[in-house]
């Protein structure tokens, strides 16, 4: 099977994989033969890509999803739930031109607007299908979902948090903090709305300022929720702080050590889990696009996390992150950015094998020339042996 745009269907192509709308029920079950009139379906609910089969794409299969659509519903729905009560308790009032920090402390409006045992219950079905599917490898969303991005990014910074963790050795109920942390990173954003939506380059001076207040305004809504989750709140205040002491609100540096359960806790350092979290989010930011950088490849996402190791975010986990990141899933459509004298630029072709090693470097199924033909016989591109080839997901 491969990935194909919905621009691209063509009557008669066979769906490879289920479509899902947005509420995660079946749309479209495997084996359809697509119509006219579904195609066009498709196209009114935006929905980008579906795998489908083709001549050539047999024996590709994708990895299955990383957690089960059951946790996935229930997730969506509970962030959903949360997310548009904290707003909604939000538009009341003028907040972002007060003092949010002081209003969230004695609003009792904002008192429980979290209920952490439902996050933490959904965030121990997330850890249980990682560890039950033996899932090793974070595969990057390459099916753009017309799902409400805020819940995806939440959802998706949480997946990748838990994994980071558990490759630093991380106990369950620590990625169970980890996870739960990293699902509501950005709750402080929901009573800001005016200012998350408005561009960076249109902010005044206080405005930004009031901004980067919504880590400390997260940290202050799981307080007003839960006694116990100390942990979570400093995951959440500090989930903006850099290695170099330039990030935000506190003002903390880092030791690029790597976050593991043996590393000391200081109070002028940033705490573990939020290095961790600062990864993910940035690194989910990145692919997806934001208010400040538009949606890039994950190729060019991990480059961008490299830049910034040392400075920016912690280098042990940014090294970590390039073990555990797959930028090429199987059954993805790249395209040729830097060809040979066997394998021309702007030919294209299916991820065929990414595992292991090569998950910077996957093996290819070429089917399309550079001029966008069907090759009559596929050709394979193995990276690892043609390393002057550069590709990019099409």
């Amino acid at each position: 099977m491969r990935l194909c745009g919905v621009t691209e269907l063509e009557p008669g192509m066979k769906i490879a994989r289920d479509v899902c709308d947005e509420r995660l029920e079946l749309l479209i079950a495997s084996g359809f033969l697509l119509t006219e009139r579904v195609i066009d379906r498709l196209v009114e609910l935006e929905v980008e890509d579906v795998y489908v089969e083709e001549a050539g794409t047999e024996d590709i299969e994708p990895e299955p999803e990383m957690i089960s659509d059951k946790t996935r519903r229930r997730t969506h729905k509970l962030l959903k739930r949360t997310f548009d009560d904290i707003v909604g308790l939000a538009e009341l009032r003028e907040i972002a031109n007060e003092d949010v920090i002081t209003i969230l402390q004695y609003d009792d409006r904002y008192a429980n607007a979290v209920n952490v045992s439902e996050f933490h219950e959904v965030v121990h079905r997330t850890v249980e299908d990682l560890f039950s599917h033996h899932v090793e490898i974070f595969e990057t969303p390459v099916v753009k979902t017309y799902l409400n991005r805020t819940y995806e990014h939440a959802l998706n910074t949480s997946v990748l948090s838990i994994m980071l963790g558990r490759a630093f050795g991380y106990a369950q109920e620590e990625l169970l903090v980890l996870g739960s942390a990293a699902m509501l990173h950005d709750v402080g954003k929901l009573v800001m709305q005016d200012l998350v939506n408005k561009p960076v380059r249109d902010l005044t001076h206080e405005e930004a300022r009031l901004l980067k207040l919504h880590p400390a305004a997260g940290a202050k809504i799981l307080e007003r929720s839960s006694t116990n989750t100390v942990l979570e709140q400093a995951t959440i205040r500090q989930h903006h702080e850099q290695q170099d002491g330039r990030g935000y609100p506190l003002k903390l540096s880092g030791t690029n050590e790597p976050p593991t359960r043996l590393r000391m806790a200081r109070g002028d350092q940033i705490f573990r889990f939020a290095e961790i979290l600062s990864v993910a989010n940035t690194f989910d930011n990145l692919i997806n696009g934001d208010l400040i950088v538009e949606a890039m490849s994950p190729a060019r996402a991990l480059e961008t996390l490299v830049r910034g190791a040392g400075s920016l975010y912690n280098r042990a986990v940014v090294s970590k992150a390039l073990e555990l990141i797959n930028v090429y899933p199987v059954g993805a459509i790249v395209e040729i950015t830097m060809g040979n004298l066997m394998f021309d630029r702007g030919m294209r072709g299916v991820v065929r094998r990414s595992t292991g090693q090569r998950l910077q470097r996957p093996e290819i199924l070429v089917l399309w020339d550079k001029k966008g033909n069907k090759l009559t016989s596929p050709r394979v591109l193995d990276l690892n042996v043609h390393r002057g080839v550069e590709i990019d997901l099409s």
